[in-house]
């Protein structure tokens, strides 16, 4: 879930020590995903503080559940469509 949040632009922390995909590496070079290594970096990388929740953000997370969700329903009502099925239980 690490990406999904980081796409919302909620802060990311992530203590996996395997080998980083592309995307995890993407996000950390542009500062959406904190990788913790050691012991260090917890006291160091770690920043807790309160976050304003202005309307910008909350708007962008709405507009990108929106989004996911009209998706998911479209997608939804094409595969009901496409096999056979006369009514779809799904509503756009």
């Amino acid at each position: 879930m690490n990406r999904e949040a980081a796409a919302l632009g909620v802060p990311v922390y992530s203590i996996f020590r395997g080998k980083i995909g592309a995307v995890d590496e993407h996000l950390s070079a542009v500062g959406r995903l904190v990788m913790i290594k050691s012991t260090k970096d917890v006291h160091e990388k770690i920043r807790l503080e309160r976050v304003a929740r202005g309307l910008g953000s909350e708007a962008g997370s709405k507009a990108s559940f929106n989004c996911v969700l009209e998706t998911i329903l479209q997608n939804a009502h094409d595969a009901a469509s496409s096999s056979g099925g006369s009514k779809s239980r799904y509503s756009l």
